[in-house]
């Protein structure tokens, strides 16, 4: 989600080999609303989205593409996310069993 003073740029992507594919880029003029509830989440639903990537002209997913990428979502961004998401779920883990231990000790 990159914000701006003319909205917000939502990029819907997957990480792949080191590769961002994306899957849709959607815009709003609205700023994004947290918390989400059941009635913000109808309103978001109902505003058009765009089209899905792959049915966008090409010059214009390869000017995306650059755009993006001069934001850092790039092959290194692509490479770190494993990697940080698996440090993640090692500190819950260990947090995880840290709690349980104390709850047994009780």
């Amino acid at each position: 989600m990159i914000q701006g003073d003319a909205g917000t740029l939502t990029v819907n992507a997957t990480c792949t080999d080191a590769i961002f594919v994306i899957d849709q880029v959607t815009f709003s003029k609205n700023p994004p609303v947290t918390p989400e509830t059941a009635q913000t989440t109808f309103e978001e639903a109902r505003v058009y989205g765009g089209p899905p990537w792959n049915q966008l002209d090409e010059e214009l997913q390869l000017l995306m593409e650059r755009y993006l990428e001069e934001r850092g979502i790039n092959t290194a961004l692509s490479l770190f996310i494993p990697d940080y998401a698996e440090l993640k779920e090692q500190k819950e883990y260990v947090n995880w069993l840290k709690n349980l231990k104390a709850f047994v000790d009780k």
